[in-house]
């Protein structure tokens, strides 16, 4: 019995001693560390209208922590307004797809714009015109961090209809934040209402025309249903992009 507890004890020092030096590590399903994880997460929102005139329409974007990507979602009422570029702290902004233009009879349109690893900091926020002395627009900006810093966004769609009941759907996977922005082609309409667990971050900004909110919602599964309600049966658009880790 003694030469047994002697023979143990040698197998723990030597194991214990391999650990020490990197000589044995974890297994397959065994977590070398804790690690961080989680998901996507709503740092900041801010906004601005423009009811007419020419030139850009800026504003200062502040986050709170250090963003991972930022997204630029905008309504352009006049047609003959063409809208060239969105920039975030100088940098050019991509669209996350074509953007979504209002039901039968309007020629206006709503636009959602992504960045990926911004500059940290209070940044200007830029929409530049290409054409159109007189040109209404309203947008919002909102950052994210805990996000993809190579790719911001995993997918994106677009809807647009005439109803009470704007709404969109988008490919998505449990903990990313999906971000929407919808629209109606009357500023006496306001978007009340967001579906179940959206966080209006952006609410009812009037761009001449039309009336622009942005909401936040954190994925739980593959699709994510976005939703708003408006009090009277009008023609709307509604953009989203599922923000991935």
């Amino acid at each position: 019995m003694k030469r047994i507890g002697l023979a143990l004890a040698f197998i723990v020092a030597l194991t214990g001693a391999a650990f020490a030096q990197g000589g044995m590590q974890p297994g397959p399903g065994t977590p070398a560390s804790a690690g961080g994880g989680g998901g996507v997460a709503f740092d900041a929102a801010a906004s601005a209208q423009r009811s007419g005139g020419a030139g850009s329409l800026s504003w200062t974007h502040t986050p709170v922590g250090t963003p991972t990507g930022v997204a630029v979602g905008l309504t352009n009422f006049n047609s003959n307004c063409t809208i060239s570029t969105v920039t975030y702290g100088g940098t050019s902004m991509g669209a996350a797809a074509q953007s979504a233009v209002f039901g039968s009879g309007n020629q206006n349109d709503v636009r959602l714009y992504v960045l990926a690893a911004p500059s940290s900091g209070a940044q200007t926020v830029s929409i530049n015109f290409s054409s159109g002395s007189s040109c209404f627009v309203a947008g919002g900006s909102i950052t994210v961090t805990g996000g993809n810093t190579t790719t911001a966004a995993r997918a994106s769609n677009k809807a647009a209809g005439t109803s009470t009941t704007p709404a969109v759907s988008v490919t998505s996977v449990s903990g990313d934040l999906v971000i929407d922005i919808a629209a109606t082609a009357d500023n006496n309409i306001t978007l009340t209402g967001a579906g179940g667990g959206q966080t209006i971050q952006v609410a009812n900004k009037a761009g001449g025309g039309n009336r622009l909110s942005m909401s936040t919602i954190t994925a739980t599964g593959a699709t994510t249903n976005l939703s708003w309600t408006i009090a009277s049966s009008n023609a709307w658009a509604n953009q989203a992009a599922s923000f991935q880790p």
